[in-house]
């Protein structure tokens, strides 16, 4: 939507429909230009989002007490990742 006008007039016009059933507005503002990847940042991203799955697991496998936000396969993994990183802070 061009801008908050448009959208309230489109969620007026489309009240009552499927398409109007619960419209929201995300962001406001023009789009964000986003150049295209490198190639280093191609060949990198495999390795930062495999670090970041495992920062979540870890943080997920901390707090996970009572809660079992994880399997125990998930855990008994997890639990590994987390001794090893343990193990090299030392």
């Amino acid at each position: 939507f061009d801008s908050s006008c448009h959208f309230f007039a489109t969620k007026c016009t489309l009240e009552g429909t499927k398409k109007g059933h619960n419209p929201h507005l995300d962001y406001i503002g023009p789009c964000k230009y986003i150049p295209p990847c490198l190639d280093s940042e191609l060949t990198e991203f495999p390795l930062r989002m495999r670090d970041w799955l495992k920062n979540v697991l870890v943080t997920l496998y901390e707090r996970d007490e009572d809660n079992n936000l994880l399997t125990e396969k998930q855990k008994l993994r997890v639990k590994k990742i987390h001794e090893n990183e343990k193990r090299l802070e030392a």
